[in-house]
């Protein structure tokens, strides 16, 4: 057999070394190949041709045909092996603790002959979980550094020590459902500009608007229990609150208001008036009130965003009548309604004013400011 046949061009030392019985050359042990990239070819006539080559502490497979490099054995300062093409394990398999796959968008991919397939896949700081190829969740690095769920996340039991920092839910209605499995579930949903609270099991729920109002549930404007008096002759105001922009949003938005205080003892004559943006909601004349207490509960209601309905109910002093219809006291009850023009609530604040006038310092005083609004949208 001519040495030419088995190495082209090279001198063939040993022949004892190598037999060939067809197409199929048997070759002792060691084989050593010299050079300075020393390679071993295969040469398959019918298809792809494939090499084994070493260079700079590198050994490679390498499909000539592409040429493809397959995988790199790297010696020297990198003592690892190299994977450049996809890999595919028909097989269970044990994997070593570090594996690093290289590339522009590195992927690895899960196909379950049963079922749906998996993927994670790393591209622009971002590595991306698919299943059933749908995105599911991901991994968020550089400016975001955070995780992103693309799909419902369910917890089938209980998580302790797990806290959840900064969660952002987006879509188009996200929801986050709380199933309890002895009792009711409960539900957050968002949609459109409310958030939705609710017990799925019976349907009850409240409703969150954008302005951070619960709908038909009271939010507190002001409570203030300072004592504030009069101050001798004229008019003087003694306490406040304002409206904002976006308390009383749609017609039908209300505020409850109750006012209360006591009257000095003495002889003097006294009033009391109350106004919402300088218009008058009740303004008594002035009155012989010696002593007691007095009270005023109020709604105003919006109609429209420059119109506020009013009513109230007030108690001055006590008036009472015993069995013999003795009346005996000093007071007066009595209630109110109308309505008033105010500077437009869609772009305006509005105040509501409490001011009294006597004689002598103090000869009214108020010791109770309590409002909270209602929104029904």
């Amino acid at each position: 057999m001519p040495a030419n046949d088995i190495v082209k061009f090279r001198d063939l030392p040993d022949f004892r070394n190598l037999l060939q019985s067809g197409d199929v050359i048997s070759v002792g042990s060691p084989l050593t190949i010299t050079g300075t990239a020393p390679a071993l070819v295969f040469d398959d006539t019918n298809n792809e041709n494939f090499r084994l080559s070493a260079d700079s502490d590198i050994l490679s497979i390498i499909n000539d045909t592409g040429p493809i490099t397959f995988v790199r054995f790297r010696g020297g300062a990198n003592d690892d092996i190299q994977v450049d093409r996809p890999i595919v394990f028909n097989s269970t398999i044990t994997l070593p603790e570090d594996i690093t796959l290289s590339g522009a968008s590195p992927s690895i991919t899960l196909t379950d002959t049963g079922g749906d397939d998996f993927s994670l896949t790393v591209d622009a700081d971002v590595a991306t979980f698919a299943f059933g190829g749908l995105t599911h969740f991901r991994l968020r690095g550089a400016a975001n550094d955070d995780i992103q769920f693309d799909r419902p996340v369910t917890f089938n039991s209980t998580v302790s020590g797990l806290t959840f920092t900064d969660i952002t839910l987006s879509d188009t209605s996200p929801t986050i459902t709380f199933t309890d499995t002895n009792a009711d579930d409960f539900q957050i949903s968002v949609d459109g500009s409310t958030m939705t609270l609710s017990d799925t099991t019976t349907g009850d729920g409240v409703i969150l608007n954008s302005r951070g109002v619960f709908r038909f549930i009271p939010k507190v404007t002001v409570n203030d229990g300072t004592s504030v008096g009069n101050v001798g002759s004229g008019l003087d105001s003694l306490n406040s609150f304002t409206l904002n922009i976006g308390d009383l949003v749609t017609a039908g938005d209300y505020c409850k208001v109750r006012i209360a205080g006591s009257f000095g003892v003495n002889d003097n004559d006294k009033r009391i008036q109350i106004t919402l943006d300088s218009q008058v909601i009740d303004n008594q004349s002035l009155f012989d009130q010696d002593s007691g207490n007095w009270c005023y509960d109020i709604t105003l209601i919006r109609l429209s965003a420059t119109s506020v309905r009013f009513n109230f109910m007030a108690v001055w002093g006590i008036i009472s009548a015993d069995g013999a219809s003795a009346v005996a006291g000093n007071g007066k009850v009595f209630a109110g309604t109308g309505s008033v023009t105010v500077a437009n609530m869609d772009s305006n604040n509005i105040v509501f004013l409490v001011q009294a006038e006597g004689t002598s310092n103090n000869d009214i005083q108020q010791t109770w400011l309590d409002a909270h609004i209602v929104q029904i949208t």
